[in-house]
């Protein structure tokens, strides 16, 4: 029994080279190299979910520069790196309703059902074959991308399933983040945002990812919140005025010597 092709083994429709994009929705950090088929010689990025590689391909098109606000015909052939460009637009056309050469790959084509239409439509070419996310996955990737989660997908498990990402939704609303998260299970844009802010306040590698280091952090600041002092900056040499009463400098350096 044949195998199934590499985007379908690994859960990337869109067949994405290992990268750091790709390592943002979830991939493992270390791609698979290929040497089956036309892909030998590339590496593929490896994907937990569907939803997951869904996500990377639909960020990598609407954010790269080879892509962004290009029309079709143009934005495909950077792609396939010019090869059968014109048996690509006609394989995409004709699978997606209203799409044509002149079509132009903005935000609105990306929220739209032509957007979701063409990623499948890709995913079928890369693959070979109709590619067998369900339907439901794709609307996901969709709403996950521009922070829209509908109702009726609202109760998906969580799109990158290495902690509980309702305990970190809670912890960083706790912690004091702004805007308030919504505590509802996925990892879209908006906790990938507060996750960097958390990680740049706290001087730890700022890249979106929970790792050990971030999670020892929040639980940290969790167990000890009379640590977070209100920052209070000092008067430097020279600064501090003659009408102030000498003691109350000494009560701000006070709150600042170490406690026993």
């Amino acid at each position: 029994m044949a195998r199934e092709p590499a985007s379908i083994r690994y859960k990337n429709p869109g067949a994405m080279w290992g990268s750091n994009l790709a390592i943002k929705w979830g991939a493992l950090p270390k791609a698979v190299v290929l040497n089956d088929g036309t892909g030998q010689g590339n590496n593929i990025a490896v994907f937990p979910t569907y939803v997951q590689g869904i996500c990377a391909q639909l960020d990598l098109w609407r954010t790269s520069k080879n892509y962004k606000n290009k029309k079709f015909s143009d934005a495909i052939r950077v792609w396939s790196g010019g090869n059968h460009v014109e048996s690509y637009i006609k394989f995409v056309c004709d699978r997606v309703p209203g799409m044509t050469r002149n079509t132009v790959m903005n935000d609105g084509f990306w929220k739209s059902e032509m957007g979701i239409g063409f990623l499948k439509a890709q995913a079928w070419h890369e693959a070979g074959k109709r590619y067998p996310a369900p339907d439901a996955d794709w609307i996901k990737a969709q709403s996950i991308i521009f922070g829209d989660i509908p109702n009726f997908v609202n109760e998906a498990k969580p799109v990158l399933p290495t902690y509980d990402t309702k305990w970190l939704q809670t912890s960083l609303n706790k912690l004091g983040t702004e805007p308030k998260l919504d505590v509802d299970g996925i990892v879209g844009p908006k906790l990938r945002e507060a996750i960097r802010a958390f990680q740049e306040k706290n001087k730890l590698d700022v890249d979106g990812l929970v790792g050990p280091a971030t999670i020892r952090e929040i639980e940290f600041d969790l167990a000890n919140p009379e640590i977070r002092l209100p920052e209070i900056l000092l008067p430097l040499p020279g600064q501090v005025k003659p009408d102030l009463p000498p003691t109350f400098w000494e009560r701000v350096v006070d709150l600042f010597k170490p406690k026993g």
